[in-house]
């Protein structure tokens, strides 16, 4: 499940090195001795063990935020394995880029760290036109509870497409296409951070999107529209089915324009490399 997450996370990062003159190769299941290594944060301790004693050159991609003894103080389920699992990986990297900005002086506790800005690629711009959408709104991330009960909100005056299970990179987009709006949705009502991977697809795209309000903005996500903390986010989604989103996303693709990957990754690589 978390390969299947990082596909267009692996797109932003190959384009932006390729972009700035090198070569990638990508494996889920081979390190190289011989060539600087990127590892995806998620390690289980053993795995951040066998990193730390292998002698790679390698550094850390890292999604989440850390809080001093965990990540996104989060202390159930996987997590404090994760922690440790990084803690051990980290201690030998030759740098981290975080994605998340306010994440960095955190990350510099363990290797050299830098903000990766998930920044805008001609790559990823799909090639044709996508044909006129059939749903009002598309969904392609895990319906929890909270999601789900936006969902169900906006199902009962507007058509909602969207999967009760995990999909492909390939699925979601296909997904994603069949919808006028692409809803943002938290993981949780009390989920802080908004999700630049799933705005920056969107954007790329140039599918409107209806994003929850968050208390922290992220790279791309400046860019886009967002109720206020105190709208009704189903009122507010609905209510924009009236404006004219096909040019407001038209110019949001054209302002992120402005910020391309190759820059992006060049500065991050300048900061640790």
């Amino acid at each position: 499940m978390g390969r299947e997450t990082l596909k267009d996370q692996i797109l932003w990062v190959t384009a932006g090195l390729e972009e700035n003159g090198h070569s990638v190769s990508i494996s889920e299941t081979a390190v190289d001795p011989d060539h600087l290594n990127l590892f995806w944060e998620i390690f289980p301790p053993e795995g951040g063990r066998f990193l730390a004693s292998s002698n790679l050159n390698y550094g850390i991609i890292a999604t989440e935020i850390p809080d001093g003894a965990g990540f996104n103080h989060r202390r159930d389920g996987i997590w404090p394995k994760r922690w440790q699992g990084f803690r051990l990986a980290a201690s030998k990297a030759r740098f981290i880029w975080a994605l998340v900005d306010s994440a960095v002086d955190d990350y510099r506790r363990f290797a050299p760290s830098a903000y990766l800005e998930l920044g805008f690629s001609e790559r990823l711009v799909p090639p044709t036109v996508r044909e006129t959408p059939k749903y009002d709104f598309a969904f392609a991330g895990m319906p929890h509870a909270h999601r789900k009960s936006i969902i169900d909100r906006l199902g009962a005056q507007a058509s909602v497409h969207f999967a009760n299970d995990l999909l492909s990179y390939t699925e979601q987009l296909e997904l994603l296409r069949r919808g006028r709006v692409g809803l943002a949705l938290k993981q949780h009502p009390d989920w802080k951070w908004a999700s630049p991977t799933r705005v920056g697809r969107f954007v790329h795209e140039r599918i409107p999107i209806a994003h929850e309000w968050v208390a922290l903005d992220i790279g791309v996500t400046h860019l886009i529209a967002k109720p206020s903390a105190e709208d009704d986010f189903v009122d507010w989604a609905l209510a924009r089915l009236d404006s004219d989103l096909e040019s407001e996303a038209q110019e949001i693709f054209e302002r992120y324009r402005q910020t391309p990957m190759r820059e992006c990754l060049g500065r991050a690589m300048d900061l640790t490399l």
